[in-house]
């Protein structure tokens, strides 16, 4: 039997414990995602295939990563570069943010999620699909040219020299998942 590309039964105990566990910059940006204010639904802690994204727009067929610091050694660099291009692969888009943009500049992040999704209508409208509910049966075989994973401004740059890349405040020291967790009410735990 042939296993489901999006949200496998084998991840969903994994799913929902990262759930549970939002750092401080996903759930920043998941307030905003989950309100609708972009005018596309999201999930959050979606798999796709054997991996999960943070973020993810089922009708945009977008995928965001938000990156802490350990995503910054050179092994963590060339994972989230393989697991990119096999979400690319699958017609999934993908955009990546440091976590400190989503903290100390969250319209930046916003904005260039908004061009993403922008984008998507624009190729969609050039093949005549004007329902951005339902991806076109060919988009899944072909990503299209607006791929990138990391912001336009900072593309090439190594993980750790985009802090504050979208513009923002000067970088501040970034926690791992663990020691950047909030409880369902909000409040930090440590």
């Amino acid at each position: 039997m042939r296993q489901p590309l999006n949200n496998r039964f084998a991840l969903k105990a994994r799913r929902r414990e990262l759930r549970r566990s939002l750092t401080v910059a996903e759930a920043r940006l998941w307030s905003c995602l989950q309100r609708d204010r972009l005018g596309w639904k999201f999930r959050r802690q979606h798999s796709i295939g054997p991996f999960i994204v943070d973020f993810y727009c089922p009708s945009g067929r977008l995928a965001i990563e938000l990156d802490g610091t350990a995503h910054d050694s050179e092994s963590a660099s060339y994972y989230d570069h393989k697991r990119s291009e096999y979400l690319r692969e699958k017609g999934v888009r993908v955009i990546r943010f440091v976590n400190d943009d989503a903290i100390r500049n969250l319209e930046g992040v916003l904005h260039m999620i908004r061009a993403e999704l922008s984008a998507v209508e624009r190729d969609r409208a050039s093949n005549g699909d004007e329902n951005h509910t339902t991806p076109p049966a060919n988009e899944a075989a072909a990503p299209k040219a607006h791929n990138h994973t990391t912001p336009p401004a900072c593309a090439g740059t190594p993980p750790h020299e985009r802090r504050g890349s979208l513009g923002a405040s000067p970088p501040v020291k970034e926690h791992s998942r663990a020691d950047n967790r909030t409880s369902r009410k909000g409040s930090a735990q440590r």
